[in-house]
């Protein structure tokens, strides 16, 4: 990865907004440092970010022609994929709803627009909510009825995690984080801190 290149593609998404400058340097870089840079840029999820904000700009013509082309293929995928799963979100929430079982979402659609302005700029390979501890048990015979099958728990029994009928499998190559087609996997909180061995618990933050 080139270092360089990757912190002026961050100074062109700044929130704040960028400079004029910032696009300039963009175009002092030939296709071996674009085509170098592809996978930092999937990655990291700024891939689609930075293909929008040019756009926007009518700037697309900074990126050779090939990583445009690769990069506007991996936006159509992803605009597939998010609409599948917003289909697959909103069942979800009727099988809660339908169960009789309180929910918060997590992440993911729940983010939208407050995180991101655009659900399919996001690399979301996940469904996650947030339930009571006594309604666990309601939750999963919910969702074994819709075509879940329960996977496993993790170590502090916080999450469940369910997957649907299709076998979760791991991204073949970068074009996979953008299929429609990529098994996704639904996660079960039970308490909105994780508090494993691996994580910092709440007390922490202020010593």
């Amino acid at each position: 990865m080139n270092r360089r290149l990757a912190l002026q593609i961050i100074d062109c998404l700044r929130v704040a907004g960028p400079a004029e400058s910032d696009f300039d340097d963009l175009k002092t870089w030939d296709r071996p440092s674009w085509l170098a840079m592809l996978p930092w840029l999937h990655t990291s999820g700024l891939a689609l970010y930075l293909l929008r904000t040019l756009r926007n700009r009518g700037q697309e013509d900074l990126l050779p022609s090939d990583i445009r082309r690769r990069l506007e293929f991996d936006q159509a995928n992803n605009e597939r994929r998010v609409a599948a799963m917003a289909e697959e979100f909103a069942t979800l929430n009727r099988c809660f709803e339908n169960a009789g079982i309180r929910y918060a979402a997590l992440k993911g659609f729940a983010l939208i627009p407050d995180y991101s302005p655009d659900a399919s700029l996001r690399t979301q390979a996940d469904f996650d909510y947030l339930i009571a501890p006594e309604s666990q048990s309601q939750a999963e015979q919910a969702l074994r009825a819709a075509g879940y099958l329960r996977q496993n728990r993790d170590d502090c029994n916080v999450r469940v995690f369910f997957h649907s009928a299709r076998p979760l499998r791991i991204p073949a190559s970068d074009d996979d984080l953008y299929c429609a087609d990529l098994p996704r996997r639904l996660e079960l909180h039970t308490a909105l801190w994780d508090a494993g061995p691996e994580s910092i618990h709440p007390r922490s933050l202020g010593t």
